[in-house]
C-alpha cells in the first residue's frame, strides 16, 4: 500500500493555497488518483464532505485527512480555514492541461451541485432516485462522489431532470 501525504489549506469557498511541497506531491500522484484528489478537494472547496475522510485532531481543529483509493491508497491532509488563496481550478493546480481541467471542473461543479441539492432537500436515496430517474445505487454513487461513473453529459441530464438548465459560457 502506498502512503503519500501532502498538505494544503482550504480557501474561502473558492480557492486553495498549497503549503510546502504539497502541490508537487499531489502532481506526482498517478493520473486517476490525481483526478480523484481533484474532485475531493473541489468538494471541500464548496463546503461539502469528501467521500472518505477522517478528522486529524492531533494536527488541530478543522484538520482532516482525505483518503484516495486509486492504485493503492493515497492521502491528502487538509487544514481549514486558510488565510491564503491560489486558484479557482484545483485541476489546473494538480497539473492537468487547461482543456481537461476545464471539463473536470465542470463535472465537479455539477456533481457538487447535485449532491448539495439532495442534501438540502433532505431526500432519501429512493426519493432522489425517483426525482432523477435513476436507480438508488446511482444516487449512492453520486452522493459518495464517485465522479468516474458520471460523464459530463449524464450530469447535465440529471440537472435537466430537476428542471434546471445548464449553460456553458465562453470567456475571452
Amino acid at each position: 500500500m502506498k502512503d503519500h501525504t501532502s498538505s494544503y489549506m482550504m480557501g474561502a469557498n473558492k480557492r486553495l493555497a498549497f503549503l510546502g511541497s504539497s502541490q508537487d506531491d499531489l502532481r506526482r500522484f498517478p493520473p486517476d488518483a490525481r483526478r480523484d484528489a481533484g474532485f475531493q478537494l473541489h468538494f471541500v472547496q464548496k463546503g461539502q464532505e469528501p467521500s472518505d475522510w477522517k478528522p486529524m485532531a492531533v494536527v488541530g481543529p478543522g484538520a482532516i485527512e482525505i483518503r484516495i483509493h486509486r492504485d493503492g491508497e493515497w492521502r491528502v491532509n487538509v487544514r481549514k480555514p486558510a488565510k491564503k488563496t491560489r486558484t479557482d481550478n484545483v485541476f489546473l493546480d494538480l497539473g492537468f492541461d487547461p482543456a481537461e481541467a476545464a471539463v473536470l471542473q465542470m463535472r465537479a461543479n455539477l456533481m457538487g451541485d447535485l449532491r448539495a441539492f439532495i442534501e438540502a432537500q433532505g431526500l432519501s436515496q429512493a426519493e432522489a432516485a425517483a426525482r432523477l430517474g435513476v436507480s438508488p445505487s446511482r444516487v449512492s454513487d453520486l452522493v459518495r462522489g464517485k465522479w468516474e461513473k458520471f460523464s459530463l453529459e449524464m450530469l447535465i441530464i440529471l440537472e435537466a431532470r430537476l428542471g434546471r438548465t445548464v449553460r456553458v459560457e465562453l470567456a475571452a
